[in-house]
């Protein structure tokens, strides 16, 4: 195998690529459904079983929405595009805050949404819709508080996953 080789190199940073968007839609719907799951207003004496089906079942959307959002949108080549317009340096805190909120846009609200859907069909249905439930409040309130945990899981993960899963180039000066 031919590291400077084009063709090469392109099929490398495909593959890093990917398995850094599975890695964090792992993370990220983990994190999400737990943190989500675990701050919803639930009726006194809700059964803790209900609790944990509602962290599965959210984790396994969120997790689907998250590799679909990962395969269509490459956020590296996006990031790194953003980030040369604004001139922002590669590696600077700055341009990692800016990195992570970009990351945090488009995945945070697609995945509270979907989240939010299934528990608010969940509690109307298991209600037969008698519960007093609106769902814009719930929704907003979710998604600040996902928006905050996703920046952070971001910011703190993605470049691990980068460092874990793209290969260094051999510096110039060593052999």
């Amino acid at each position: 195998m031919n590291e400077h080789d084009p063709l090469e190199m392109k099929k490398q940073m495909k593959a890093a690529g990917m398995k850094i968007s599975l890695m964090m839609a792992l993370v990220m719907s983990l994190c999400l459904s737990i943190i989500g799951n675990l701050t919803a207003k639930r009726p006194e004496g809700t059964p803790v079983i209900s609790i944990v089906i509602g962290i599965a079942v959210s984790f396994v959307i969120s997790f689907v929405i998250s590799l679909i959002i990962g395969l269509l949108i490459p956020m590296g080549k996006l990031n790194d595009s953003l980030c040369h317009k604004l001139g922002l340096e590669k590696g600077r805190l700055g341009t990692r805050l800016f990195e992570s909120f970009v990351s945090d846009v488009v995945y945070t609200p697609f995945i509270t949404l979907a989240m939010t859907l299934f528990a608010y069909n969940t509690a109307m249905r298991q209600s037969g819709r008698n519960v007093q439930i609106s769902y814009l409040p719930m929704f907003l309130s979710s998604l600040l508080i996902c928006f905050i945990a996703g920046f952070i899981l971001i910011f703190i993960f993605q470049p691990l996953f980068v460092r874990m899963f793209i290969p260094r180039r051999p510096d110039n000066n060593n052999p």
